[in-house]
């Protein structure tokens, strides 16, 4: 088996690659034909700080406690310390461990389930969470999870009690002087005991947590805040979560009928929704054409079948209009994302091609030119398959997956009485 050496990285840099590896070990993530850029741009619009390798709400609220816990640590216990992300890390492996004993397996989410008894988390909750604690400023700062504890442990700063801090009104800096930049719910003490810790949210950090991802100035026009404003959440959350409710169309149908979601949410909901629907064709003349190369016959009459009915939904829902790749494209100039010139040629010419309605051989030249541009000798399409099945992405939900567990986590505190 082979292993990943570190060779002058920083801790960020190991950070960014071990998500990405996270990311590409996930069922489904397959990016044959590197369009994660422009799905990446409409997650990041639509849903910002929630990232699919999240699992739980609460850990938005355990990681400011235990940087709120050493902020109120006396400076030789501080120094007893080799470093705030030495501390962080540990405890994060004690949570683990507490969750784990607290919780049987029917509990899903808690990170580190598996390794808890053998080395430790692999995937600490700081690293997977630390965007989000910045978009809803649960931690106020700009700067990096390695940066922001090392400038923490240079500072003098002493936070205090937090109750019921999350309402203040104060400007984000990267200064660590004169504010408090851990935000919490409120002051509990022992919290991480085996009596007091939960995977589940209590009444005040459901609260909490629906405020933070609400109301926090820039994130007013996303789904998670409009669900929130619109009072929609229980509608999109049914009970049996395998029901078509759980999916990303399905969440567009119900936001863009409702009369008070915001426009311009409704227009980025539209888009995204489109994307979706027009990039599932070339993936599956992709499937196609490995079907074909690896002698899977009843696969290529499937996916041909699959693809005359894509055919027919996209030219009633007029998906390929006049400048829709346009529109889907430069999503990214809204988030900040570059995307590669490959890419913004490859949906410009797929467009066009399906406005043209040009026949399967030019579609599957269009399809395996970007396959091989963007995988190049790694491309499926080079080499066998060891088994028949789907390659790739079929339809995109943009995040829509882990962000329906975040928000249930917090309704379903809202809904606990607190003792």
């Amino acid at each position: 088996m082979s292993q990943l050496g570190w060779i002058d990285f920083s801790p960020d840099d190991r950070n960014k690659v071990r998500t990405v590896l996270a990311l590409l070990a996930e069922k489904g993530t397959l990016d044959e034909l590197g369009i994660g850029q422009i799905r990446d741009a409409f997650s990041d619009l639509l849903f910002p700080g929630i990232s699919t390798i999240q699992t739980r709400a609460k850990y938005f609220i355990t990681v400011p406690r235990i940087l709120r816990d050493y902020q109120n640590l006396t400076s030789s216990k501080k120094r007893s310390y080799k470093s705030l992300q030495k501390y962080l890390y540990d405890r994060e492996n004690e949570i683990a461990k507490i969750l784990v004993s607290v919780h049987d397996e029917s509990i899903k989410g808690i990170i580190g389930r598996t390794r808890v008894e053998t080395g430790g988390v692999s995937r600490h909750p700081s690293e997977a969470y630390w965007n989000g604690l910045r978009t809803f400023s649960l931690v106020k700062t700009k700067l990096s999870l390695t940066e922001f504890c090392h400038q923490l442990e240079r500072s003098a700063f002493h936070i205090g009690s937090a109750e019921s801090d999350h309402n203040e009104d104060s400007d984000d800096t990267d200064s660590l002087k004169s504010k408090q930049l851990i935000q919490l719910p409120d002051q509990v003490l022992n919290w991480n005991s085996q009596d007091n810790l939960k995977i589940q949210l209590s009444h005040k950090e459901g609260e909490f947590l629906k405020a933070k991802m609400s109301e926090t100035p820039g994130i007013e026009l996303t789904v998670a805040a409009q669900l929130f404003k619109h009072h929609l959440v229980d509608k999109v959350l049914v009970e049996n979560a395998n029901t078509e409710l759980s999916a990303f169309d399905e969440l567009t149908g119900i936001m863009l009928i409702h009369e008070k979601v915001d426009s311009e949410c409704k227009r980025r909901l539209q888009l995204a929704s489109e994307f979706s629907l027009a990039i599932e064709g070339p993936h599956i003349r992709y499937n196609i054409m490995l079907a074909k190369n690896n002698d899977y016959e009843d696969s290529v009459d499937k996916y041909e079948q699959e693809y005359e009915e894509w055919l027919d939904d996209t030219r009633s829902k007029n998906i390929f209009k006049e400048g829709c790749e346009d529109e889907w494209i430069t999503v990214s100039d809204e988030v900040n994302r570059t995307i590669k010139h490959s890419t913004r040629s490859f949906v410009k010419q797929w467009c066009e091609a399906l406005r043209q309605n040009v026949n399967h051989e030019q579609l599957n030249k269009i399809v395996s030119t970007q396959a091989i541009r963007n995988k190049g000798e790694r491309s499926l399409l080079k080499r066998k398959l060891a088994n028949n099945q789907w390659m790739g992405i079929r339809r995109l939900d943009f995040r829509w997956g882990t962000a329906r567990t975040i928000i249930q986590d917090i309704q379903d505190g809202l809904k606990h009485a607190d003792t």
